[in-house]
């Protein structure tokens, strides 16, 4: 199987955004709309970084929520600081603004991640307020949830030197709006990815004397186990090979990413698989494909509940133009 894990590793370039000077409260201070203080103070040399608290609210695609991080310069000069942004949830964390640039930096036991982000320029006495946007592909439920092991640090110093972590933790809204009596939220360990095709593959030769033909797939993915991206690998006869999928998510060859990015829990996604024969193909039955799908998370393949239904097999044959 040829991997591309590491195309997704790399850091989503956030564009680089003009410096944000900040209205929010000084650092110890309530937050806005709360009755408590921020959940999470860090300071290193003179960077100090304060968090409010982080509230995942219920969507049509699992939970959404922004934690709003002030970073003050206490200095006498602008500098750049950098913050480091460890999930409470695996395969949460979705971006930070304004930064230059956030980057997977550290992984977790949990296959938790913390994330590395550049700011823009802090002038002395100025604040900079960061919004840290987070989701959780899970099925909104009825209750209130609590996730565990979020964490901030902040570097103050060039190279950085990050200050100890200070701890936060996601609160889950429920579906009936509220935050009260919430029970610990478990993420799923196992994935469950299943891939069935509608019919067989008919290749058609085409003006240029080669063989076209598309199937439709269907991926469904049944948990809400930390994921990248679900990749599909196909093994044809002959010369016959996968060439793109329909839509398209990014070019690829006999193996492919499933278009549309994350899945949420339980949702299913159809697309098709566009497969191209050579003009020497023999026109006629051509044998048997076989299309398997997998999970990747970081570096490595997710343990699948049931491997059952990763497979699917389907014939293939050709025809002349009709």
């Amino acid at each position: 199987m040829r991997k591309t894990n590491w195309r997704r590793l790399a850091s989503s370039l956030l564009g680089t955004a003009a410096a944000l000077l900040a209205t929010a409260p000084a650092v110890g201070a309530p937050v806005p709309g709360t009755a408590a203080s921020p959940l999470a103070v860090v300071q290193q040399g003179d960077a100090v970084a304060s968090a409010g608290p982080l509230v995942l609210e219920p969507t049509d695609r699992g939970y959404r929520g922004h934690l709003l991080v002030t970073v003050r310069n206490t200095g006498t000069s602008a500098s750049y600081f950098n913050l480091l942004i460890r999930e409470p949830v695996a395969g949460s964390f979705r971006g930070a603004q304004p930064t230059t640039m956030c980057q997977r930096s550290v992984e977790h036991p949990g296959h938790r991640t913390t994330n590395e982000c550049f700011l823009p320029t802090i002038q002395p006495g100025a604040e900079l307020t960061v919004d840290v946007e987070f989701a959780v592909l899970t099925t909104p439920r009825d209750y209130a949830m609590r996730a565990l092991g979020g964490g901030l640090a902040v570097s103050g110093s060039y190279p950085p030197s990050y200050s100890d972590f200070a701890d936060f933790q996601a609160t889950f809204r429920s579906t009936t709006g509220s935050v009260l009596g919430a029970r610990l939220y478990q993420q799923d360990k196992l994935a469950e990815s299943s891939v069935t095709v509608a019919g067989d593959l008919t290749l058609t030769r085409t003006t240029d004397g080669s063989f076209v033909g598309r199937v439709r797939a269907t991926v469904r993915y049944g948990t809400d186990a930390a994921h990248d991206y679900l990749w599909l690998t196909t093994a044809a006869p002959g010369n016959v090979s996968l060439t793109a999928t329909d839509p398209v998510e990014v070019p690829c060859y006999t193996n492919c990413e499933v278009p549309g990015g994350k899945f949420v829990e339980g949702e299913e996604r159809s697309f098709d698989l566009v497969f191209e024969a050579p003009s020497d193909t023999p026109v006629g039955p051509l044998g048997e494909v076989t299309a398997d799908v997998s999970t990747y998370w970081q570096h490595d393949v997710v343990n699948e509940a049931d491997l059952s239904d990763n497979t699917v097999t389907f014939q293939v044959h050709a025809t002349e133009a009709a």
